[in-house]
C-alpha cells in the first residue's frame, strides 16, 4: 500500500456521516432504509463507545462540518471529537441539520481541501 493511500484510509468517518434528512432522501426508494436507519438507533448509540476507543487508538486525522442549529445533535458533542482526536479541523456554519443543503459549496470545497491535504500528508 502507498503512503498516500495508507494515509487516506486513516481518514475518519464520523458516525452521522452520509444521513440526511434532504430532498435526495425523500423518495419512496429511501423509505425503507432511513426507516431502517433510525429504527436501529439505539444500537448505533450503543457503538459510541467503540467509535470512541478506535479514534483514541489510531488517532485519524478528522474534519469536521457542523450546522450551529442542529435541532438533532447538539453542538457541545464536537467537544467530545475535540477531547479525542489530536488531527480535528472543526468548521461550525450557521445552517441547522441540513448542512449540505444549504452549505454545499463551502462544504464540497473543504471536503476536497481536507481529502488532498490528507494525501499529502500535510494532516
Amino acid at each position: 500500500m502507498s503512503e498516500s493511500s495508507r494515509s487516506a484510509s486513516r481518514v475518519a468517518i464520523l458516525p452521522t456521516a452520509g444521513i440526511s434528512t434532504g430532498s435526495a432522501c425523500r423518495g419512496p426508494e429511501t423509505l425503507d432504509i432511513q426507516f431502517k436507519i433510525f429504527s436501529d438507533y439505539g444500537s448505533h448509540i450503543a457503538r459510541f463507545p467503540t467509535i470512541q476507543a478506535y479514534h483514541s487508538e489510531h488517532q485519524p486525522p478528522c474534519l469536521l462540518l457542523w450546522g450551529r442549529h442542529d435541532p438533532f445533535f447538539d453542538i457541545n458533542e464536537i467537544m467530545a471529537y475535540n477531547r479525542i482526536l489530536d488531527s480535528l479541523e472543526i468548521h461550525v456554519f450557521e445552517s441547522g441539520h441540513q448542512l449540505l443543503e444549504t452549505h454545499h459549496r463551502e462544504c464540497a470545497a473543504l471536503a476536497s481541501r481536507f481529502m488532498l491535504d490528507v494525501e499529502a500528508g500535510r494532516v
